[in-house]
């Protein structure tokens, strides 16, 4: 089957510094930019990508989704594409708990209907979805304005400046947590920064020396997220 991904340009329309655009030519650049990610993330090439895509109705699954979507950043929306592909009819996601508890999966139709039903269920819910709703849409912002390798060496910059040499304390999967950014693409972008005399490596920790800063500072010290 032959697919055809356009991508579309536009001059003369601008806003914030960049392109205005409708909201059909929002979708047609989420579902260029999700095929990119998803590509890199499957290692996949962009042409079987695209196929998937078609065959799977996964662009009409975007179109109709864009209002939830367009909140989110693109690792989320993969993460739900993933879950259309699979069938998957409930949400995933992991729970941190202070005392032994017990986990239930229920199915999406059913947990609105319970909140319909209980106002004192429902109230707490809609303050949570609040809450991650604008932290989604702050995510968002800055994932569409910068690329993940920039979000991991403006963090970098901005710890380093304070003292010297900088030891990053974090694990890998913490790191990723706090950024926003995918495990595999952190490890990806440390491997080239490292490579780039951005940070170097000892016993599996990121350090930050002088020399690091000076190009950091040149790169991100202008910049504020």
């Amino acid at each position: 089957m032959k697919t055809n991904v356009r991508i579309y340009i536009f001059k003369n329309k601008k806003w914030k510094g960049g392109i205005e655009m409708d909201e059909n030519q929002q979708i047609t650049y989420m579902q260029a930019r999700l095929i990119r990610l998803a590509s890199e993330e499957w290692n996949l090439s962009i042409k079987t990508v695209a196929a998937i895509f078609e065959e799977n109705n996964v662009f009409r699954f975007i179109r109709e989704c864009f209002d939830i979507f367009h909140v989110e950043g693109d690792y989320a929306v993969l993460d739900n594409i993933v879950e259309y592909l699979n069938n998957i009819d409930y949400y995933t996601a992991f729970v941190v708990a202070k005392t032994r508890c017990v986990m239930f999966r229920i199915r999406v139709s059913d947990f609105v209907q319970i909140i319909k039903t209980d106002a004192s269920l429902c109230y707490p819910t809609l303050v949570i979805m609040g809450k991650i709703t604008d932290s989604n849409m702050n995510h968002a912002e800055r994932h569409k304005t910068f690329h993940p390798k920039d979000i991991l060496g403006h963090y970098l910059y901005l710890r380093a400046s304070s003292h010297l040499p900088y030891t990053c304390p974090l694990t890998r999967n913490a790191l990723a947590e706090e950024l926003h950014i995918n495990l595999r693409t952190l490890y990806r972008h440390i491997d080239d920064m490292e490579k780039k005399g951005y940070l170097t490596l000892r016993k599996g920790k990121i350090v930050i020396e002088e020399e690091h800063l000076e190009k950091l500072a040149d790169r991100y010290g202008d910049i504020i997220l």
